[in-house]
């Protein structure tokens, strides 16, 4: 079932709305069309050169009686028409941004200028004044908005709302607890939608605590409210203090109203009231919802009937039509008439049980199905269905002009490359001191050579031990690290014992890291017999590193220390 709406925002007929992308100002409404002059018109179409409401004067300005729109620049927007495509949109170089005097709180009620759309802020405007504007945009450019309530949420008590207005649709999520709420916060993205496709459109004002000025016509656009609503129209009482100061009362849907403050006008009077009473029509038009659909019910679609969709004719339409004009004929007497209805209606019979008759003798005489298979089979080869084809990305390319790669055949590769490179080398040089062997074996891993400092050790409480550590500042797969590498810990001794120390640690460490590449072990017989140099490399350095050992256990528990100590370890 359709939802019955508030009275200001009914759905129009569709026969009213013969084209949504241009509306023509209501009938009998007329307003003051200010004159601007040469040098005003000059300079606001240098400023402003991509607006439309600054062009030159015409000389024949819009009346109510001549409708055709024309770009002249207007104190009072009821000219302006919703017309143009409305997908249109504006660069935001192309809206008026500037600061407008016209929403300050004047007594007068308005401003020296109009304030358009584009340069309307919005976030600084209560949600009154929202609903205001976008009433009156309503109301002059015919904009036909729809509201329509569901309940749903979490709970089922929230509520949302769907809008329809001139080809827009706003749809807001069911999360608002009233329905006042949820037409603000629609009202709101109704104007940011609206700003977008007509920045030039303007807004109107605010009704204040001095008299309205006579820029904008509110007994015109009260008219037309009441008629798009369908309520009775307004009753005026002015009344005159003193001779000179002039009070208007109004009653509009219940409502009585009253003007604040004297005007000097009766006129003046009437227009003040009626923009007090408009403004106090349309906010109070956010609590009106009729019906609000529940959670589980879909909401109403309007379906339009096509131009070209007709009713289906009944089935003795035509005998009908021949016996309304043979009735109502009257240049024939009745007898003449009977017979010759009398007529169309046998020949109507019969034609109607000889179609009847033709349709059963056609389904008699349709063959067996199985007679169809004694018939011989044309022996012309039909046409082999192709297969439909797949996903491109499934199927292999069979008529691919890209030459195919060529299968190289993979190169054995030899785990044990590095490792008997480092033999090659202590092979090809004999009695290498260690800083040399570690120097050639970072030239065949490629990397730089590295650092080695020696520092506090964090771990121990008492600041007696040092720890070695090197570090390699050139990319490597393994050597690579964010933190340096390290070799060991001992007591505080000589600076070249330590480094001396931290050299052999680091032959081993990547001699390490080489058998872990090949998957060797030192008890395996490739690294027995064809790298011996390695293994007995490795034995050496281990065999110094137990006596170093021993040294400084001798050295922590306070013995004397033997005499080599003072030459401890050279470089080799």
């Amino acid at each position: 079932m359709d939802t019955k709406l508030p009275s200001f925002y009914e759905v129009i007929p569709e026969k009213d709305l013969q084209d949504m992308t241009s509306f023509n100002a209501m009938p009998g409404i007329h307003f003051s069309t200010p004159q601007v002059s040469p040098e005003m018109a000059t300079q606001n179409q240098a400023i402003f050169p991509s607006l439309s409401f600054f062009p030159t004067p015409d000389p024949h300005p819009v009346t109510s009686g001549n409708l055709e729109p024309r770009p002249l620049f207007r104190t009072s927007p009821f000219h302006q028409v919703a017309q143009g495509d409305p997908l249109i949109r504006l660069k935001p170089d192309q809206i008026w941004s500037s600061w407008s005097p016209q929403m300050t709180n004047k007594p007068n009620g308005h401003a020296s200028g109009p304030t358009p759309l584009g340069a309307l802020d919005l976030e600084s405007l209560n949600p009154n004044q929202v609903v205001f504007i976008f009433g009156i945009l309503c109301i002059m450019a015919r904009l036909n908005p729809r509201f329509e309530f569901k309940y749903g949420g979490s709970d089922g008590k929230e509520i949302g709302l769907r809008l329809t207005f001139f080809g827009h649709t706003i749809v807001l999520d069911p999360m608002f607890n009233s329905v006042k709420e949820s037409k603000e916060a629609a009202c709101k993205k109704a104007l940011w939608k609206l700003r977008k496709f007509n920045p030039h459109w303007l807004c109107p004002p605010f009704p204040n605590e001095g008299p309205t000025g006579p820029e904008w016509d509110w007994t015109k656009l009260v008219e037309a409210f009441c008629n798009i609503g369908g309520i009775s129209p307004p009753l005026y009482n002015p009344i005159c203090w003193d001779g000179k100061k002039w009070h208007c009362d109004l009653t509009l849907k219940g409502g009585f109203f009253r003007t604040g403050s004297a005007c000097d006008t009766s006129k003046q009077a009437e227009n003040t009231v009626a923009h007090i009473a408009l403004y106090d029509a349309l906010i109070n038009e956010l609590n009106l919802a009729d019906h609000v659909l529940p959670a589980t019910e879909a909401p109403i679609v309007i379906k339009r009937e096509r131009d070209g969709q007709k009713p289906k004719p009944k089935p003795n339409a035509i005998f009908e039509r021949l016996n309304g004009s043979v009735a109502n004929h009257s240049g024939l007497p009745p007898r003449i008439v009977n017979d010759v209805l009398e007529t169309f209606k046998v020949a109507h019979d019969k034609r109607m049980r000889r179609g009847r008759q033709d349709l059963r003798y056609m389904s008699s005489q349709s063959p067996n199905p199985s007679a169809f298979a004694k018939l011989p089979r044309p022996t012309k080869p039909q046409k082999v269905k192709k297969p439909k084809l797949g996903n491109a990305n499934r199927v292999p390319l069979f008529n691919s002009r890209v030459a195919p790669l060529e299968e190289r055949p993979e190169t054995p590769v030899d785990l044990l490359a590095t490792l008997k490179a480092f033999q090659k080398e202590l092979d090809e040089s004999k009695d290498l001191s260690f800083q040399s062997i570690l120097i050639r074996m970072c030239a065949i891993l490629r990397v730089n050579m590295p650092e080695i400092r020696h520092e506090d050790d964090p771990e121990d409480p008492r600041p007696l031990g040092w720890c070695v550590h090197a570090s390699f500042d050139q990319s490597h797969p393994y050597l690579n690290r964010a933190s340096p590498i390290t070799l060991l810990k001992l007591p505080k001794t000589d600076e070249k014992v330590a480094v001396s120390i931290g050299v052999r640690k680091l032959i081993l460490y990547l001699l390490n890291m080489a058998k872990e590449d090949a998957g060797l072990t030192s008890e395996e017989w490739a690294y027995g017999c064809d790298l011996h140099l390695l293994k007995d490399l490795e034995k050496e350095i281990q065999d110094r590193n137990k006596a170093d050992g021993n040294l400084f256990e001798a050295a922590t528990s306070e013995l004397p220390l033997p005499p080599l100590i003072s030459g401890y370890l050279p470089l080799r």
